[in-house]
Order: C-alpha cells, then structure tokens, then sequence
C-alpha cells in the first residue's frame, strides 16, 4: 500500500527520500509523490533541490524512465526556467551515455533552444521506435520499425506506401505518430481477416475504433482514411450505409445533424432529459434550433414527446421561423418542414409562412438557397399545401431559376399535368437571346429520351452553341461549365448529332466556327469532338477561315499569350485545388447517389481538367511575338488594313495573331474569316468573306501598312 505522504511531515519526507536516493532501484514513483507533496505545499526551492539527489541518482543507475518521468514532473512546477532545463538535459546525457542514447538526445533538440516539452515529447518518441514498433506517417501511411541504425542516426520502416524507408532520427521524431497494439491499422497488419470480417459483419465498429484512433472526424475525412488504409473505394458507399444506420442508435456516437461538423464520440449517452429541453429552450441561433431539433428526431428521443416537449419544440421552431422570415426563405422552408414532421405545424404558424413562401420573388430566393434533396421536399410541402397556387408560382419562377432548382421545377410542374406550360416555356426560351442556360442545359439532358418531341433538336443545340458564346455569372456560369462539359462527352453528343442529320451536323459545325463570343480553345476542342465522332465533318472546315492552316505559324500577342498562361495558373493554383475542396464538402454530406452538389462539383473537375490540359497544349502550340519585321506590303498577320465596303463606308482593322481580338482598336484574330479572306492581297484588291451569321460582303482594300503605335502597346500589354 502507498505510504500517506500528504500526512507525513517535511522531516519525515527528507528522511525518507534520503534512504531512497540510495536504493537501487530507485523507487522512482513514491519518489515524484513526495516531491509533489513539497510542490504543492508551495516548497518548491526545497523541492528541486530533492529532485537533483534523485536525478544525480538516475544518471548514475542509468535509470532512463525515471530520469525522462521526474524532468515531465518538474516542468509542472512554477520557476526553474532555462537553468532547470539545462540542469535536466545534462542528467540525461549522464543516463544515455552509448551512442544511441546521444544520437538520440541530439535529435530531440535537448542541446538547442527548442522548448523542454517539445524535446520530451521527441525523445519519447524515439525511446519507443524499437524494432517492431508500430508507427504512422502521413505520406507513407501505417509501418513497422525495422531497424535503428545509431551509426549513421536513421530509422528504418516498412511503411505500406514504401518498405525500407529510412528516416533520420530528428524527422522521425519531430513527425511520426505511434500507433498502439489496439489501433485500427496495426490490428489490420497482425489480424487482417479479423478486420474484413468487421468491415463485412461490424461497419460501425470499424467507425468507432477510426474515431477512436484519430480523434472526430468529418464524414469526408473519415471516408478518406478509410479508404486509403482499410477498404477499397468501391466499397465505401454500403460500408457507409450499413455504418451509419448502426451508429444513429448508438447512444456514444455523435452523428452532427450540420453536415459539416465531425463525427465524434460521447464518453456517455447524451440524455434527452428536462435539462436537455431547458437549454433548447434557451437557444437563440436559428440555425442550432434547426440542428437540434433534427438531432433529436434522429435520435427518436424514446418516442414521441409529451406535452411540455411539444411545446419547446413548437415554441422554438415558431422562435426560428420568425428570426429568418426577414430574408432567408430557405431557412423558413425548414422550419416547416420540421413542424410538419412532427405534427405541429399549426403552432409554427405554416399556413401564413406558407402563403408567402408562394410569393414569385421569395419562391425564386427559396429556391436558390435549398440544396436538390431539400427542393423537393419543400415542392411536395408546398403542393400539399396549395397545389394550383404551387403549380402556378413555379410556372412563372422557371424562366428565372438556377440549373438544379429548374429541372427539379420541370419535374414538379409535370407530375402536376402541366406539362404543356413547360413546353411552351422551353420554345420561349430557345428563341430568346441570350439564351437561358439552366433551360438549356435540362433540355440536353431530356435529349436522349426524346422527352420533347415538340422542340426540335437543331434549335436546342443551337441554343448550346450561342449559350456558350455568351458571358454569364452565378447560377447561369453554372448552368454554362456543364453545357460545355455536354459538349465534350461523347455519349451525349453522339445521340444528339444523330438526331441532327448530316445536313443538321454541318450547319451546328459551321455554327461553332463562326461563334466568335466563345473561346477559341473551346470552340476548337468543340469542333474536334464533332470530327471525331464523323470524319466526314471535316471537308465543312477544309479551306475556310475557321479551320486550321497546315503549316502556317501560330502566332499571337504577348499580351493575349500572357493572359492565357494567366488563365492556365489561376486553373492550376486556385479554381483545381477550390473545386477539390468542394469535392470534399459534397462528399461529406453522404450519400452520393443523391448528392447533387458532388455531382456538380465533380462535372466542373472534368470541365477544369480539360481546359487545363486545352490550355497547356495550346500554349505549347502558339508562341507569342511582338510582330516586329513581318512584311506590311500585303494583307497578313501584323498589319494594319483599311477596308471600304460597298456602301461606302470605310474601316480599320489590325490582324494580330490567333487569340488577339480587340473590338475598340479594331483589332481581329489572324484566325477570323475576314482575316481569312485579306490574307495575302494588296491594295486595290476586292474580297468577299462571310462573317457570324451576317450574308456574304465584298470590300476593297484601300490601303496596307504597318500597325499603329496603339495596337503595338496593346498588344505588349502596356
């Protein structure tokens, strides 16, 4: 039994602790009890002076842990400082006199500055990584210690990502986790067919030792671990499923009801008691009522409420409704939601919020701020509500809505027979200009169905070229990436140009040709994909401006060559790694057959990926110039052109190169048709060209000569 050192006076103690210095072994736990008795009796002079005859003691037995055990002791009492530390250190070395000891010492940084818990804490680490210790890197994953090399101070592991790595003692102390018998990777190294029988028959036990082991972790967090150290990807989605339905009844587990924040255990089972309904009552942030509430529905909360419950909840969601009623309808929409669920949604107030959720405006804000899954939880709520009126304010909403709420709208509308009103909302649209994309973009998916028989097919890929020309912003610029990521996936496309007809198939081609709005990479890559899928396209090309010149030089401003390679960084550095980071968020909201947002975020990685790797051909391709010393006797790249046209009227235009265009200084791409049509004629010559969709032209070249000072500083970007 521990002796009562607590009772025992300073006299006693000394006694005591001077027999015990001389003791071998030390005595090294009642030891520290006694110098905490001193410690906390404010004596820490006295105490430190103790604690050298036992650190003077250690060295001299070569007692490591006890040495390591009274310095971790010792940073816990107040003063001591740097000359405590030094103190310290210099006892160690005493104690690690052999060569792994030392090296050991060395690359904790005890003969440095480095703060004395941070050298512990590495000198630890290293006194544990014997052979066959387990460990884990975060760029190689779980490994084993094989060998500890004190000659050359480096560790040797068999990582899974990487056998017989070494590493140095000073990296692997300051980055290597230990990892304990009882952790979910080295029970996958001793037992693997003990952990597949768990990921098959057990998911959420798996969960619970990953949780366990690496602390909370968001759903996309958990995912990836998993799958990179434990299971395969394909496997992820039911190994999810089956996991997550287990630990919603799991009373230690925290499923977050905000997507958001991390999974996390409980050191006991949260109780739904009155005390929990207090501070529900209490709460003031909208945002955490919603979240509550739907925790405790999650959780059943032993069945339904009784009397004083209903009222907190209805009190508090009525609470929440009020507080978004100022401008956030998407958040009103779910404060009815959740009433209605649980059956009092006459004390949240639903049939005034209701009616104004069907307002046009608030419907189309609405829309706007509900993810897919929640839209159409909220259309079946409203339609139950007031099914005419619902029909009616999506009807006139639908011109105006982003891309995911639209084609959820065209569902609802049709489930409630209004399908004709769709179709005449689409022919509206596809004879607007600009085009409507997220209209565009739901009649490119029905087009493999044939869903729309009245709408010819030419008109909506007609629509998808002049879409794509144009400039948009928010929901539209969504709505306009996956138009264009259409574009590019031959499963679609093919389905869409049989439909054409050949003749179809050439107009749509000439069409992309002479889209001068759209980017000419785009266009390019475009075209490409129409060729690809019928070789015959490729005589529609063949000797005009649009087409490709063999052998000519590709050539193009400095200017517009730096604004390229401006676009390919921001790609590269800051819209890949963003998107990623969307990816991430999306998948943590579970279940991705569902998930709209992944799906979306995962489009716009093929779209970003694509124009990457355009971007990188095309600027490996075109060389940029100044356009200095080219010939200025005849129409061509670096000149400067005055046209007259039939009615009299005279023009100026600067052919640069082949992404240059400049409509304020006259400037066109050497790629355009009028370009097309002046190369290589002189003054007095007569040309005709065709250009958009405007009839053929004939000009007279009036007089040509070298570019203006302007267009040069214009074009080197000053």
């Amino acid at each position: 039994m521990q002796p009562d050192w607590e009772s025992q006076n300073n006299e006693t103690l000394e006694t005591w602790f001077v027999d015990a210095v001389s003791a071998d072994p030390l005595p090294a736990g009642d030891m520290l009890a006694v110098l905490d008795v001193l410690a906390g009796r404010g004596e820490t002079a006295r105490a430190e002076e103790w604690a050298d005859l036992m650190q003077d003691a250690a060295a001299e037995q070569g007692d490591g842990p006890a040495g390591i055990r009274l310095w971790r002791r010792r940073l816990a009492w107040p003063g001591g400082g740097a000359a405590r530390d030094r103190a310290c250190a210099r006892a160690l070395r005493r104690i690690f006199r052999d060569r792994t000891g030392s090296a050991f010492l060395k690359a904790a940084g005890c003969d440095t500055d480095m703060p004395a818990q941070a050298c512990l804490e590495r000198l630890e680490r290293l006194l544990r990584l014997e052979p066959g210790a387990f460990c884990f890197d975060k760029t190689w994953g779980f490994g084993v210690v094989t060998d500890v090399d004190a000659l050359y101070e480096r560790i040797t592991i068999d990582f899974d990502r990487k056998p017989g790595q070494a590493l140095s003692f000073a990296y692997a102390a300051e980055t290597l986790e230990l990892v304990p018998d009882e952790h979910l990777l080295a029970v996958k190294h001793r037992e693997p067919e003990q952990l597949a029988a768990l990921i098959e028959q057990e998911p959420e036990t798996v969960v619970r030792m990953a949780l366990r082991d690496f602390g909370p972790l968001h759903a996309d967090r958990l995912r990836e671990l998993l799958t990179q150290h434990v299971l395969a990807e394909d496997a992820w989605k039911p190994f999810w499923e089956a996991a997550r339905k287990a630990l919603k009844r799991d009373p230690l587990v925290e499923l977050p009801a905000r997507r958001r924040e991390p999974i996390r255990l409980r050191a006991e089972a949260k109780a739904y008691d009155a005390a929990w309904f207090a501070s529900l009552a209490a709460e003031r942030d909208p945002g955490r009522i919603l979240e509550r509430v739907a925790e405790w529905e999650a959780a059943e909360a032993g069945g339904p409420a009784d009397e004083a419950q209903r009222r907190v909840l209805a009190e508090r969601l009525d609470y929440a409704a009020r507080a978004y009623e100022g401008g956030d309808p998407a958040g009103v929409a779910r404060c009815l939601l959740a009433a209605d669920r649980l059956g009092m949604a006459a004390e949240a107030g639903a049939g005034r919020r209701t009616d104004a959720l069907l307002d046009g405006p608030v419907f189309v804000t609405l829309c706007g701020g509900l993810a897919v899954r929640e839209l159409r939880a909220v259309f079946a709520y409203l339609v139950e509500h007031d099914a005419e009126r619902a029909a009616a304010v999506m009807q006139a909403a639908l011109p105006e809505l982003g891309p995911a709420a639209a084609s959820e709208t065209v569902d609802a509308l049709i489930g409630l027979a209004r399908r004709e009103a769709c179709v005449d909302i689409f022919r509206t649209a596809l004879r607007t200009r600009p085009p409507n994309p997220a209209l565009v973009c739901r009649l490119c998916r029905d087009l493999k169905d044939a869903a729309w028989p009245e709408l010819p097919v030419s008109e909506v890929l007609n629509n998808v070229v002049d879409a794509l020309a144009n400039t948009y912003s928010g929901e539209s610029l969504k709505a306009q990436h996956q138009l264009r990521d259409l574009m590019g996936r031959a499963a679609w496309l093919r389905p869409a140009l049989e439909a054409l007809g050949a003749t179809g198939r050439e107009n749509l081609l000439r069409r992309i040709d002479a889209a001068q709005g759209w980017d000419l990479g785009d266009r390019r890559s475009a075209m490409a994909g129409l060729i690809r899928l019928y070789p015959e396209l490729e005589r529609v090309l063949a000797g005009t401006a649009g087409g490709e010149t063999r052998g000519a030089a590709r050539l193009t401003s400095w200017r517009s060559y730096r604004a390229r390679r401006e676009q390919l960084r921001q790609l590269v550095e800051e819209l890949i790694p963003g998107n990623s980071r969307e990816i991430a968020v999306a998948r943590s909201y579970g279940d991705l057959s569902e998930n709209h947002e992944y799906k979306a975020a995962k489009e716009h990685q093929g779209i970003l990926l694509r124009r990457r790797g355009e971007l990188e051909r095309d600027l490996e391709a075109v060389q940029g110039t100044d356009f200095a010393g080219m010939p200025t006797d005849r129409a061509g790249m670096g000149t400067r052109v005055e046209l007259e046209y039939e009615d009299g009227t005279r023009r100026v235009y600067s052919i640069l190169g082949e992404w240059d265009r400049e409509e304020a200084l006259g400037v066109i791409s050497s790629r355009s048709a009028l370009a097309g049509a002046l190369e290589g004629h002189g003054p007095d010559a007569r040309v005709s060209f065709s250009q958009d969709r405007e009839g053929p032209q004939r000009v007279r070249i009036v007089s040509v000569g070298p570019l203006s000072e302007a267009v040069r500083e214009w074009s080197e970007g000053r």
